[in-house]
């Protein structure tokens, strides 16, 4: 039992005198000797029960021992988590449920960011097949094969070679190869069918002559002339030797001449590029080609030259120069440039009008030049034009006064 302390009363109230070493003498007492009433205390066995688990499903379970108060977690079995995991369907994936592996199987192109390849200009879906590739500007490759390898008519390119199998698959084929070439070559096949032939090759012509032009030639021989050719063909015609003395050669450039000395100078005869259809005639006559810069004209003989275009003009050319530098009117002559200011000895002259001052204009006697008839026109008044009319009659004019004079007479 526990020891009371004794009491006292403070306040009115009793209350137990204790001091700081004093305390409340539990000893001999255990928790059997105090009643709970509804404040339990606590025990393992309490605790333990008052505590569960449930189990909600799932993968793996729970369970709870109340008698040692473990709580155990039991986790899936791999066969329960393979069985949640399965492949879309059409993805190409494949699933064992068994053994949990993932796999591939014929991956559908749809299933695929890239589902084709394009060759030149040749696009092929993966999985399909391509008979003829298109755009290509190469391809590279060890061997080349047409056809099946080693199959009749197959073609193999390769190793510098072209080998043909033949139309019957054997260990015999044609192989056509390229000598060590020391500078490029090409080698043009004629726009013809027939059978090439080789330095081997024995040829038994039934024609052993051709024609060129009118001239027959035997194979085998040389011919010096060809006549009646009406056209030769050629990127270059050499008469003589190339590039020997005295030898022409005709091509792009014009018609060159070698000379008497075979050397490194020619003379090159070439047109400009024409704008029309132009002849250009040598004379029936001997002599040289003269050239633009080779002419001139004589100082002081009015002519001119443009020795870039090769025209001549004329340009104040001088009496001296002419033939005939005057002119003669009458008795009256005058130079080219000069000025006649009279005239004599003109027997008639014709025009349809002249106008001269009244001094200035005389008619004069055929036998006595000093008889001369003068005319007067200060009389007619200014800015007025009198006419005189002839009449269509032969007769002697009179004057004013002798006609007066006459017609007094005749009263």
């Amino acid at each position: 039992m526990a020891t009371r302390k004794s009491l006292t009363v403070i306040n009115g109230l009793f209350a137990e005198i204790n001091t700081s070493s004093d305390k409340l003498d539990l000893a001999g007492n255990t928790t059997a000797d105090l009643p709970e009433n509804t404040n339990l205390y606590f025990t393992n066995a309490r605790g333990r029960g008052a505590v569960s688990v449930t189990d909600a499903g799932g993968l793996g379970s729970l369970a709870y021992n109340s008698s040692s108060g473990v709580i155990t977690y039991t986790g899936p079995a791999n066969s329960d988590v393979r069985g949640l995991v399965s492949v879309a369907s059409g993805s190409g994936l494949t699933y064992n449920s068994s053994t949990g592996e993932i796999g591939t199987s014929s991956i559908p192109n749809g299933q695929l960011a890239n589902s084709s390849v394009t060759i030149g200009g040749t696009s092929l879906a993966l999985g399909a097949t391509a008979s003829t590739i298109a755009g290509l500007t190469s391809l590279a490759a060890t061997t080349l094969i047409s056809g099946v390898a080693d199959a009749a008519n197959s073609i193999s390119i390769g190793s510098g070679n072209i080998v043909f199998e033949g139309s019957t698959a054997n260990g015999f084929e044609i192989t056509v190869t390229a000598a060590d070439a020391t500078a490029d070559r090409t080698i043009t096949f004629p726009n013809e069918t027939g059978t090439v032939l080789t330095t081997a090759s024995n040829i038994s012509p039934t024609v052993d002559t051709f024609t060129l032009g009118s001239t027959s030639i035997q194979l085998g021989s040389t011919a010096s002339t060809v006549a009646g050719l009406t056209a030769l063909t050629a990127t270059t015609l050499n008469a003589g030797v190339a590039g020997a003395a005295n030898a022409i050669s005709i091509g792009s450039t014009g018609i060159v001449f070698e000379g008497s000395t075979a050397d490194a100078n020619e003379t090159t005869l070439s047109v400009v590029d024409a704008t029309a259809d132009r002849t250009i005639n040598l004379p029936n006559a001997s002599g040289t080609i003269a050239l633009l810069t080779s002419l001139s004209v004589a100082s002081g003989s009015g002519l001119t030259y443009n020795n870039s275009t090769g025209a001549f003009g004329t340009s104040n050319i001088p009496n001296a120069q002419l033939q005939n530098n005057t002119i003669t009117l009458g008795s009256s002559s005058v130079a080219l440039g000069g000025t006649l200011s009279s005239l004599s000895g003109i027997s008639s002259f014709s025009c349809d009008q002249i106008t001269t001052k009244d001094n200035g204009f005389r008619i004069q006697d055929n036998a006595d030049t000093s008889k001369q008839l003068a005319f007067e026109c200060s009389g007619i008044s200014g800015s007025t034009t009198r006419t005189l009319t002839v009449p269509n009659d032969s007769g002697t004019i009179s004057t004013e006064s002798f006609a007066t004079a006459i017609a007094v007479a005749l009263g």
